[in-house]
């Protein structure tokens, strides 16, 4: 698949001094690996171990728990490839009260490969902003990469 999406991520006073509004804050990043060949299209893992990892040290880079997440965006294009980023959430979010709504932008848009990360944000930060997503205000983004690298981040609206 094909696709693009721009993203300027710059400090706040440095967007506001030269008029910009920010559409959203990055909170917190996690990054995890599970090695595998190049050629295997997604985490073979189903119980998704670089997943939970990923999202947990989101969670402790930008200093908050499960609890404080509305709405996931996930990685996963199919139902096939969500089984592992699912039991992923259930051992992170499980326990923490309400669940988080899910968004699955690639059921929309299809695999983008390369620009799928990029996608994922602006749709996160879009939910956030716009509403889309009731009661959004803090969204954590999976992204995967052929050969095991996964990687989360956490991002709130404007304010």
């Amino acid at each position: 698949g094909q696709g693009a999406a721009f993203i300027v991520l710059e400090a706040a006073e440095h967007a506001r001094s030269r008029g910009a509004q920010p559409s959203g804050e990055l909170l917190g990043a996690g990054a995890a690996g599970e090695p595998q060949a190049v050629s295997v299209p997604w985490p073979a893992d189903p119980r998704g171990r670089a997943f939970a990892a990923a999202m947990r040290a989101a969670l402790k880079d930008a200093g908050l728990a499960p609890l404080d997440i509305d709405t996931v965006v996930l990685a996963a294009a199919d139902d096939a490839s969500e089984e592992g980023e699912l039991a992923a959430l259930r051992a992170v979010f499980n326990g923490s009260g309400e669940s988080p709504a899910l968004l699955r932008p690639k059921r929309l848009l299809g695999e983008t490969l390369g620009a799928s990360a990029g996608i994922g944000l602006l749709t996160a930060l879009a939910a956030a902003g716009e509403g889309e997503a009731q009661g959004t205000r803090t969204a954590l983004v999976n992204a995967f990469e052929m050969g095991g690298s996964v990687s989360s981040l956490i991002v709130k609206a404007a304010s």
